[in-house]
């Protein structure tokens, strides 16, 4: 039977829909009787058994622990500057007219204070190191690196954020200044080179590609990021943190 199968897939649709389809269908309806739920879960065990001879079932769990590392997690609370103190007191003082503004300002706050003013290109580049310091994520951002290229310099890292303006603060402030090589895909990557970057993150040294600039909003279908040991997650509303093994995104 099982032969018979394998070459009539006609006939093996056939056979499914008719004999295990629809009494498995019935079972599961809210007003199936119980002798219908009972056929429902011998017809399963049936089905079960004929599709166990040549389909390959792999459980998530069992995939992680056999190919992957454990994965550590920690979580690091950032302490913000003075600055970005200042300007929270001055957005939450007084009455608030628009909410859902006055959030996505505190979020962008969170990260840098100078994402309230939206940083261009051109003017990133030119930034000294008190820029982090302005910032308590990028402050321990900026030390969570620098540790990693000194004691790791074979380790990559891919760091993300919600905000494409967080993430061209990181890249101007800390990995141009640093002269640390990146790559960065966000909205604006075109969708045919988007696996070439990848590619090239994967398959190239920390020293041409140490870190993986990444919007969160443009991960579209996933993205296999296997080259990185360290994941930066950079937004407003939650803190960094560095998980030791990077999974497809």
């Amino acid at each position: 039977m099982h032969c018979l199968f394998l070459s009539n897939i006609s006939f093996f649709y056939t056979r499914i829909h008719t004999e295990y389809d629809r009494p498995i269908s019935a079972s599961s309806k809210k007003d199936a009787t119980n002798s219908q739920k009972e056929e429902g879960r011998i017809v399963s065990r049936g089905l079960d058994k004929i599709t166990s001879a040549f389909m390959i079932r792999r459980l998530q769990k069992d995939t992680l622990k056999l190919f992957l590392p454990p994965r550590s997690e920690t979580l690091l609370f950032c302490r913000p500057s003075a600055e970005q103190c200042r300007l929270y007191k001055e957005l939450t003082t007084g009455s608030i007219s628009d909410s859902l503004s006055t959030l996505t300002k505190l979020r962008k706050l969170c990260s840098h204070p100078d994402l309230l003013n939206g940083p261009s290109v051109g003017d990133i580049g030119n930034q000294d190191a008190s820029s982090c310091t302005h910032a308590g994520k990028l402050d321990i951002l900026e030390g969570l690196l620098s540790a990693i290229r000194s004691e790791n310099p074979t380790d990559k890292v891919i760091v993300v954020s919600n905000f494409t303006s967080a993430l061209t603060v990181i890249e101007g402030y800390i990995l141009k200044r640093k002269g640390w090589t990146s790559v960065r895909l966000d909205g604006t990557t075109e969708q045919s080179t988007r696996q070439t970057l990848v590619d090239s993150f994967n398959r190239s040294s920390a020293d041409n590609g140490f870190v993986f600039l990444l919007s969160s909003k443009a991960g579209g279908c996933g993205l296999n990021l296997i080259g990185g040991k360290f994941i930066s997650v950079n937004n407003g509303c939650v803190y960094t943190q560095l998980k030791a093994h990077v999974l497809p995104y």
